[in-house]
């Protein structure tokens, strides 16, 4: 499940990862502290240059460190990443990662297919994206756990 963050009385849950990701940072400690601290994911194993994080729902989200003088590594750091994370309240979650100071690419908007997105970038410049299914539509995944009668 989503881990629940408090802030100022607000909450925002961070979780859901849609499918395991790999992604790769030059500052382990300063993705550790923006991926836990500010996204509210934890840590479940820890090695010298990777950290494995739960994603929620059985996934794993891993943050590779990279030397930055390795020319070739650094060709994976601050990149889209294909993390995706679905939340319940996507739009709240926006205002308080907001006030956090994260960066987003945009506000969030609706899709062509009537789900709500937004993409936001990590200290590395790697792009993330928040997603707010809405249960009135039906979309290509199939997700057998949308409550049929909310269609």
């Amino acid at each position: 499940g989503a881990q629940a963050m408090e802030r100022d009385s607000q909450t925002v849950a961070i979780g859901g990862l849609q499918s395991d990701v790999e992604i790769f940072c030059t500052n382990l400690e300063r993705s550790r502290r923006f991926y836990c601290d500010v996204l509210g994911l934890t840590v479940v194993h820890s090695m010298p240059d990777a950290l494995r994080l739960d994603g929620g729902d059985g996934r794993w989200l891993t943050l590779w460190r990279v030397n930055p003088l390795d020319e070739t590594g650094m060709n994976e750091v601050g990149r889209h990443t294909g993390a995706t994370f679905a939340l319940a309240a996507l739009g709240e979650a926006y205002e308080i990662l907001s006030s956090e100071g994260v960066q987003f690419v945009s506000r969030p908007c609706w899709q062509p297919w009537g789900h709500v997105m937004v993409n936001l970038v990590d200290p590395d410049g790697n792009v993330l994206t928040l997603l707010q299914r809405r249960p009135d539509v039906r979309d290509w995944s199939a997700n057998t756990q949308m409550d049929d009668a909310a269609a």
